[in-house]
């Protein structure tokens, strides 16, 4: 959950390859599906919420890659792995569904991407999209993932191991 956060992830690549023998193993985990806590149908403003908030989110973090000096378009992984010097051994999508009613436990996470997610898309984001975000994430309000009774978790990751070309 690290490469993503880099202005160059196929140089990084290539340079993790770099100092892995041949046969070296890389493992790497990153973002798959965006989380979820409640239904796309969800009565908070405009039908679309989730997908709104999906294109904002791209673009935070197409600016966060822009950032730092020497950043380049990157490509998918398999192709930026094999291009680094890799052969791509396992590509696969782990997930996560935590169905209603939450525990505690379970709510605070749901509660901290709200609050994470409303944080990153503030300034990409429709103001009333905003606006359902701080629904979702204040405490006190009865829309709150805290306190829905149909509130639940999905979360995904992408999981990719390669091996260093000989």
């Amino acid at each position: 959950m690290v490469l993503h956060h880099l202005g160059d992830e196929a140089g990084a690549l290539r340079g993790l390859r770099a100092r892995l023998e041949p046969g070296g193993l890389l493992a790497l985990v990153e973002f798959g599906d965006p989380m979820r806590v409640v239904r796309d149908d969800v009565d908070l403003g405009r039908p679309g919420l989730w997908a709104r908030l999906d294109e904002a989110s791209a673009a935070w973090l197409r600016d966060l890659r822009a950032g730092p000096s020497g950043s380049v378009q990157n490509a998918d992984y398999p192709a930026m792995l094999q291009d680094a010097g890799f052969e791509l051994v396992i590509d696969r999508l782990v997930t996560v569904r935590l169905d209603p009613p939450l525990d505690d436990r379970a709510r605070e996470v749901a509660l901290s991407h709200v609050q994470r997610l409303r944080e990153h898309v503030a300034p990409y984001a429709d103001p009333a999209d905003v606006d359902a975000l701080d629904a979702l994430a204040d405490p006190d309000d009865p829309a709150s993932v805290g306190r829905r009774t149909d509130a639940f978790l999905y979360a995904s990751r992408r999981r990719l191991v390669s091996r260093a070309a000989s």
